[in-house]
């Protein structure tokens, strides 16, 4: 084996980004910001209670990897079940919504951080994510875990 080529591995891809956030800094700049830190708080402990890891994080945008499709999923629902409770004491205009997508792919290990199409593919997915639904999870995803966990999947053409 080349010790020089690239290192690759198998990955599954949570990206998460912030419906509007430009938006919500616009109205107000530092709140918005003070929003989106504790969010980061609350999203923070699911991926790392399901073994995430950051990889990337820029603005109101994550990328965190994981071991199991299974173990990405469970992380985003809480995200989102967490991030959906908080914004219910708020008024509409207020409320900061993640969109996420999710990929399993190979990825090139550069340190700590991960390139491929793959990583590009799960921020794809994740801009496809309707802000009311969540999550967009490849067909990848979906055959691993529609099994295993009872969430309800509701199958768009565009996300799946």
């Amino acid at each position: 084996m080349n010790k020089d080529a690239p290192r690759r591995k198998l990955a599954t891809i949570l990206a998460t980004d912030v419906v509007g956030f430009s938006s919500l800094k616009g109205m107000d700049e530092k709140g918005a910001i003070t929003a989106l830190a504790e969010r980061r708080k609350i999203s923070n402990a699911p991926i790392a209670q399901h073994g995430g890891r950051f990889f990337y994080t820029s603005g109101d945008s994550v990328m965190a990897v994981f071991a199991s499709p299974e173990l990405a999923m469970r992380a985003a629902v809480k995200i989102h079940e967490e991030v959906a409770a908080l914004n219910a004491e708020l008024p509409k205009e207020k409320r900061m919504r993640f969109r996420m997508g999710i990929n399993m792919v190979h990825v090139v290990v550069d340190g700590d951080d991960l390139h491929g199409d793959g990583v590009k593919v799960a921020a794809r997915l994740e801009s496809l994510a309707s802000p009311e639904c969540g999550i967009c999870r490849s067909e990848s995803i979906h055959q691993q875990v529609k099994s295993i966990l009872q969430f309800p999947f509701r199958i768009r053409a565009s996300c799946h």
